[in-house]
């Protein structure tokens, strides 16, 4: 499904993984790749990312932006993955990687680095490190990269990733709703958003499809993907989600991709 507009570049999302801590065959952890011209950005390193990439037809040495909402096992599960493929790999990576998260990033990966030692030290490629608060950003060639408020850990984070003609996609990552979230979204043409519970069964730092759905209306959101998926929230009403939501509501899938 796309969603065209009259410019040189789009901006594709595609889904890596949607799933969750829980292993499953049909979802990846949580991962999604966001690209336009030559910014290649990857959000969160679930479970099975790397092959998730190479499924979608990209390698991992053309990341140029490694975003993490936030520091829970399942959102980082392959980074240690990424480094050392980026050493071993048979064309070792040269590109320069920049890594941003919310506060703590930093001190998270020099325990890493102290844990891992010289094989996840970048061999013939350097990285920098940004450590962003809500309503901070950085530029990203042509892409503006917002951070934005979420209600999960201390240092969690959501994501807006903007084009120079205003085109947006919003990332919840971990969250339970949040009005200061809305705000945070206002206007995005695709809102992808933790949806980890199904309704009535709301639990901390997570919000139901409900939830969702009332954060897209409040936001203006072009279209909704319902992301993060636990396998007890997998049957979900879409056409009372839609009323709901005020937009188009889309359950996620592992490779499912736009165009805005």
């Amino acid at each position: 499904m796309c969603y065209h507009q009259i410019r040189e570049e789009l901006m594709e999302i595609r889904l890596i993984g949607t799933g969750t801590c829980v292993p499953r065959l049909k979802r990846r952890g949580p991962s999604t790749l966001i690209r336009e011209g030559g910014e290649v950005i990857l959000v969160d390193t679930g479970l099975g990312a790397l092959h998730g990439l190479l499924e979608a037809g990209v390698s991992h040495h053309e990341i140029t932006h490694l975003l993490f909402t936030h520091l829970h096992p399942d959102h980082t599960a392959e980074l240690l993955s990424f480094f050392f493929a980026a050493n071993y790999d048979l064309n070792q990576r040269s590109a320069n990687l920049k890594i941003v998260g919310g506060v703590g990033i930093g001190d998270f990966l020099e325990k890493f680095q102290k844990l891992y030692g010289h094989w996840v030290e970048p061999a013939k490629y350097n990285r920098e490190v940004v450590e962003l608060s809500p309503w901070q950003g950085l530029k990203a060639g042509e892409l503006i990269i917002e951070a934005g408020p979420a209600s999960h850990t201390p240092s969690s984070i959501s994501f807006r990733v903007s084009s120079s003609s205003g085109v947006a996609v919003v990332l919840t990552g971990d969250s339970a709703y949040d009005a200061a979230i809305a705000k945070f979204a206002r206007g995005a043409d695709l809102l992808i958003s933790d949806a980890s519970f199904p309704e009535g069964a709301e639990g901390a730092g997570h919000m139901s499809s409900a939830e969702c759905a009332l954060l897209a209306r409040e936001a203006g959101a072009g279209a909704l993907i319902l992301n993060h998926i636990y396998p007890d929230a997998e049957e979900v009403d879409i056409p009372r989600l839609v009323d709901s939501a005020g937009c188009k509501v889309i359950l996620s899938e592992d490779g499912l991709s736009w165009e805005l």
